[in-house]
This record gives structure tokens, sequence and C-alpha cells, in this order.
């Protein structure tokens, strides 16, 4: 796969997980203050790993490396990351049950 063609995946994999991440933070906001204050690590970690990805992606998409294979190795690792710091946020009682969870 060219690192052009990985770039516009993965970058596509960001919005999905930017999306989910935006509907579990609707309901956090409903969270009574000291459920939020018990969430915010993982909300910050949440964000810093989104940021991160954001940046090695863009970072990809502008030097366009022969050898990037590191690299590749580097961004699904921070995405299986990202799936994790989800997982643990959705279970967080009162944010919802798995029926209306939306993929992982």
């Amino acid at each position: 796969m060219e690192v052009k063609d990985y770039c516009n995946n993965i970058q596509m994999e960001l919005n999905t997980w930017k999306a989910r991440l935006y509907d579990i933070i609707r309901k956090i906001d409903l969270a009574s203050p000291a459920d939020r204050q018990k969430m915010q690590g993982d909300i910050d970690s949440i964000h810093q790993i989104v940021s991160d990805l954001d940046s090695r992606v863009e970072d990809l998409r502008v030097n366009c490396p022969e050898n990037w294979e590191a690299q590749r190795g580097d961004i699904s690792a921070r995405v299986g990351s990202l799936s994790e710091k989800y997982e643990e946020l959705w279970h967080y009682p009162g944010l919802g049950t798995d029926t209306d969870k939306p993929a992982a």
C-alpha cells in the first residue's frame, strides 16, 4: 500500500473515532460532576492519543517516506490504545449499554 493511500485510510478511521468520541463525551457531559471527575484522566488521554495520531498521519502525508513501516506500526499501536480507552470509558456506570454503543 502506498503511504498516501494509507494516510487517507487512517484519516477516515480517525474521523470515525472522533465521531464515536464526540458521542461518548456528550454522554459524559450529562454525568454528575463527581463521575466526570473520575473519567477526566481517560478523557484527557483519549484527546492526547487523537492529537498524536493526527500529527503522525500528517507527518507521513507531508514527508511520504519510502520506508514507513515503523510509523505504520506506531500508528496501529496508538489506534489500539484509542480503542482500549474508548472501551474503558464506555463501561463507566451510566454512560450506556452494549446495545446502544457504536461498534468499535
